[in-house]
């Protein structure tokens, strides 16, 4: 029951990587191989490392990070996706690579949820590296499927993928706002 618990978690903290990496792969569809496995590592790092530090303050400031997570994520999305449909808004260009700090701040703000969960497994008696490990692994497994699912979508979204993209990033913040603030 407990794997298939953290595996559940794992499926449902990397929904956001899957949906944050289409839209760049939709609006960067030139993302090569390497590129797409350094990306998703750093998903995996970020969505596995951020349960572990959820597990690990949730003593000291559980109520506080919870109260906050969604704003941050909230905020970080609407300001990439923002951005992404300023630039589709521009004069056309020659597609340029996505920077890396971009790919960061998007590994940030999809991993925050996941620190929220962490402080909850010693409730839900959750073994935490199993746990972490599984979420890492799935957040890496949907972020590589969602860059190259987004860049073989680019082709039917000639000249609209980047607003698209851009859409999806505001959309998936919001998200995350309404399912703390109103769902909660």
């Amino acid at each position: 029951m407990t794997l298939a618990t953290s595996l559940t978690i794992g499926l449902g903290l990397s929904v956001d990587a899957f949906a944050a990496s289409v839209a760049q792969g939709t609006a960067r569809p030139e993302t090569r191989w390497l590129k797409a496995l350094a990306i998703a590592a750093c998903f995996g790092a970020f969505a596995g490392g951020f349960l572990l530090l959820g597990w690990l303050i949730s003593h000291a400031a559980g109520t506080l990070l919870h109260a906050v997570d969604h704003w941050l994520a909230f905020c970080l999305l609407g300001l990439i996706g923002g951005k992404m449909i300023r630039d589709a808004r521009r004069a056309p260009r020659r597609p340029r690579e996505t920077h890396w700090r971009s790919w960061l701040v998007l590994a940030l703000s999809t991993s925050i949820d996941a620190a929220a969960v962490g402080m909850t497994v010693i409730v839900m008696g959750l073994p935490v590296f199993q746990t972490a490990a599984l979420v890492g692994a799935s957040s890496f497994t949907l972020t590589l499927l969602g860059i190259r699912l987004g860049g073989w979508s680019h082709q039917s979204l000639a000249g609209h993928a980047e607003w698209l993209g851009g859409a999806v990033l505001i959309a998936l913040g919001i998200k995350i706002l309404v399912g703390h603030t109103l769902l909660a």
